[in-house]
């Protein structure tokens, strides 16, 4: 959002007064820092933390033979269930890449081969569920006063 203010600040389109007046709002928006006299792109909002995020049920892996075998089998490649019986992903998987990864290093064996071929789709469903990965923008969350104020006197 604040890349549109600083967009129309730049654009020369509104009046000194009407900048002004933008600014202010900003300042006393939810975006403002005041502690680091900067904006954030985006609220604070309370985001969970990588255990309470990577945690599934056994209603979300409710059918996966696959899963049920490797959770019987001690093998945490794809995925574990703690002591308190709730299952985690792989915590050295970043993307669904290495989900995959790890899914082809489990068709190798005959064991597993046939329930990754009929399961992989799921499991890379549920991961994506899991993080959403698709919602990251890939963007800073954040930028200093400075550059609205630059943006504003056009320096």
């Amino acid at each position: 959002m604040l890349e549109g203010q600083v967009s129309i600040l730049s654009s020369g389109m509104l009046s000194s007064a009407e900048s002004l007046a933008l600014l202010h709002s900003l300042r006393n928006s939810r975006l403002y820092r005041a502690d680091q006299h900067s904006y954030i792109l985006y609220p604070d909002r309370d985001l969970p933390g990588f255990l309470r995020k990577n945690s599934l049920d056994e209603k979300q892996l409710a059918g996966s033979t696959l899963i049920a075998r490797l959770v019987e089998q001690n093998n945490q490649s794809l995925i574990s269930k703690d002591i308190n019986g709730v299952y985690h992903f792989n915590g050295n998987f970043r993307n669904n890449r290495d989900v995959k990864k790890a899914l082809a290093e489990l068709r190798k064996s005959s064991e597993y081969q046939e329930l990754v071929e009929s399961e992989s789709a799921k499991i890379l469903d549920l991961f994506e569920q899991v993080f959403n990965h698709q919602a990251f923008t890939g963007r800073s969350g954040s930028f200093f006063a400075y550059e609205a104020w630059a943006a504003f006197t056009g320096t």
